[in-house]
């Protein structure tokens, strides 16, 4: 029985990460799963957690955008969603 080992040639940085983007994306899929229970997708779970973090809950859509590295229209769609979702509410 001839038994082959694959031999990476990454270096140490690109093990690393190879690593994290491994964990980000064990992260997501498992998260999803929870979020989809409540009718949340991961882009709007992200949406929620940026506002939560910002100074009394709100942020511009340009900041949230750049914070969640995604364009501005990306965003604006999840936001939307969100609030029709009623997972927030906006204080006028």
């Amino acid at each position: 029985m001839n038994t082959q080992r694959y031999v990476s040639d990454l270096s140490t940085e690109e093990k690393v990460l190879m690593a994290m983007v491994r964990a980000a994306e064990i992260f997501k899929r498992k998260h999803t799963a929870i979020f989809r229970k409540y009718g949340l997708s991961f882009p709007q779970y992200n949406v929620l957690r940026v506002l939560d973090a910002s100074r009394k809950g709100r942020n511009k859509i340009s900041e949230v955008s750049r914070i969640m590295l995604v364009p501005g229209s990306q965003y604006d769609r999840s936001h939307k969603e969100v609030g029709k979702e009623r997972f927030y509410h906006q204080k006028v």
